[in-house]
């Protein structure tokens, strides 16, 4: 009988965890936020965006974290890292930093993935796939848009 089931999408792999050098937000913070979102926290790796484009890293079958902050939220770095783990079919999720108010949705999460703010259960819907990436949220959990796609004008 369906109606006595509840669907739980897991996976199985590693959670990389895209951390800019230049990022204040603390590793042991963000291992706090994954452990909360219920993560093996084992099979976390904080790699830096530069691995990604350097390819020491395939990010294939894996969940793909960014925490941003203002001072790397703007890095162009973490842009394309967030593009190439979205073309190897790896999951995005932008994270903001607790009390980091960004307006309106993240160029990775507006091309390549979604994003939310420092909430565990947020972001482990976002990471196993419960929450569809058509619904980002901004910093403070409120639903915002994609931009419209449109026709390019030649």
């Amino acid at each position: 009988m369906v109606d006595g089931y509840k669907t739980v999408k897991t996976f199985n792999g590693r959670v990389l965890v895209l951390l800019h050098p230049a990022c204040t937000i603390p590793k042991d913070e963000i291992l706090g936020l994954l452990q909360s979102a219920s993560v093996d926290v084992t099979t976390v790796l904080f790699v830096e965006p530069t691995a990604i484009h350097e390819n020491d890293i395939d990010p294939g079958n894996d969940r793909c974290l960014i925490p941003v902050d203002a001072e790397v939220c703007e890095d162009l770095t973490i842009v394309n890292a967030g593009r190439q783990c979205a073309q190897s079919g790896c999951p995005v999720v932008v994270v903001f930093a607790e009390g980091f108010a960004y307006q309106g949705l993240h160029p990775v999460a507006n091309g390549y993935g979604t994003q939310c703010g420092w909430s565990a259960g947020d972001v482990r819907d976002r990471l196993t796939g419960i929450v569809e990436i058509a619904t980002p949220v901004d910093a403070s959990g409120s639903p915002i848009d994609r931009e419209d796609v449109n026709q390019v004008k030649c």
